[in-house]
């Protein structure tokens, strides 16, 4: 469905024009014409533009802000007055909420930091025909939201940690990198990158 893809930042004019018909055209209608999140031509799924709806996301940007506010509160604002939007238009939103890459964002599920792929697996019904958000996973699930700078920060100090050959210094930066996790996630690109490194130093102690 659109909001799974939206949720799992599959969504693009490339993802469009690789859909069938109805789903493209749907697409495009809603997130060009209607929220004005395609700008002229570009293929990046963009922050809406179409003022009442900015107007709504901004303030679920505003809400998230605080880290124990939960995706299914979100949900619940949306549904009620004086938006009272339908169930489908609300995970729209919240699937655009989450999916964005502009300011980056972390999914954290049960207090932990989560994958996109893992949390979408938990946060859709498997059942046949079920296409909206998993109430239960939505009311143990939060946003952080990481400042335009974070991935430099954490790219440079996981470069460092790649680079030291020393077992002190090693031991050393895998400290300063359990002290950074507590000040800010770590943006979900350089997970893998992450483990290596934190598997490599296990490994030494």
């Amino acid at each position: 469905t659109l909001t799974r893809a939206l949720a799992a930042k599959q969504v693009s004019a490339a993802w469009c024009n690789t859909q069938v018909p109805r789903l493209k055209n749907r697409t495009l209608e809603l997130l060009t014409q209607s929220w004005g999140c395609f700008r002229t031509q570009s293929s990046l799924l963009m922050e809406p533009l179409q003022p009442q709806v900015k107007a709504v996301y901004d303030q679920l940007i505003q809400l998230h802000q605080n880290p124990d506010h939960t995706l299914w509160q979100s949900q619940q604002l949306l549904l009620a007055p004086p938006y009272g939007l339908n169930t489908a238009s609300a995970g729209l939103l919240l699937g655009l909420l989450i999916g964005l890459e502009t300011p980056p964002r972390r999914l954290i599920h049960q207090k932990e930091l989560v994958a996109t792929t893992d949390w979408i697996s938990h946060a859709f019904p498997t059942q046949k025909g079920a296409h909206y958000f998993n109430v239960e996973t939505l009311k143990h699930s939060t946003l952080r939201f990481l400042d335009m700078n974070a991935e430099g920060r954490w790219r440079d100090l996981l470069n460092r940690w790649e680079s030291a050959q020393d077992y002190t210094s090693i031991i050393r930066i895998a400290s300063e990198v359990e002290k950074q996790f507590n000040s800010e996630p770590l943006p979900e690109n350089l997970t893998n990158l992450y483990l290596h490194l934190k598997e490599r130093s296990n490994g030494i102690e």
